[in-house]
């Protein structure tokens, strides 16, 4: 996971859960200070995140994301993903469309992992002001999400599973329950068999 450190300069962002701080509360007589506003988003999100991780597992395919397997090739398996949503890292982000080449024999994954990166008004001058376009806007932190076919790093989680080239459903992998279930479903009517029995699922 690639983050951006924002409790150093220029954002001084000093949030810490651990305050138990749950709102900034400005005063009239006090100048706002740019790191409030950044103390602020971060408790937002906070929070926000303590309500999501109690309805997803990490790395859950929110929508989007159907896949088709291609022809194998010099030991690989093209699986060529849609676009979608997953939840990761507390937040709903999107994904393009992409190709990850797994094994064509044996176990093989499809992992996500939470990428940030900030980006200025200088890469971007519909940050600037949009009166006068010579006073620079604020800075912004892009998120994004990589799939690949091995983990980045031990934040990276399982969004597919497959075994020979075809997908494995398992109870433990982080997709939502309805997700799952068409899932199952699909690769049942495609393999015509019973996968519910076969990977002890109870749904």
């Amino acid at each position: 996971m690639a983050t951006v450190d924002q409790s150093k300069a220029p954002y001084y962002n000093s949030f810490d859960p651990s305050d138990n701080y749950t709102q900034v509360a400005f005063k009239s007589d006090k100048p706002l200070q740019q790191r409030e506003l950044n103390e602020l988003q971060s408790e937002y999100s906070y929070r926000l995140k303590g309500i999501g991780d109690g309805v997803y597992r990490e790395g859950a395919v929110i929508s989007g994301l159907d896949f088709s397997i291609g022809a194998a090739a010099s030991g690989k398996l093209p699986i060529n993903l849609q676009a979608g949503m997953i939840y990761i890292a507390g937040r709903v982000i999107s994904t393009e469309a992409i190709t990850v080449n797994i094994p064509a024999t044996g176990d093989g994954y499809v992992y996500a992992t939470y990428v940030e990166e900030v980006v200025t008004s200088t890469q971007d001058s519909s940050l600037n002001d949009p009166v006068s376009t010579s006073i620079s806007g604020a800075d912004r932190i892009k998120s994004s999400i990589s799939l690949t076919a091995d983990p980045v790093d031990d934040t990276s989680v399982i969004v597919y599973h497959f075994q020979d080239g075809s997908l494995f459903i398992d109870v433990d992998t982080p997709v939502s329950d309805d997700i799952m279930k068409t899932l199952a479903q699909r690769t049942q009517e495609t393999n015509g068999s019973d996968l519910n029995q076969k990977h002890g699922m109870s749904h």
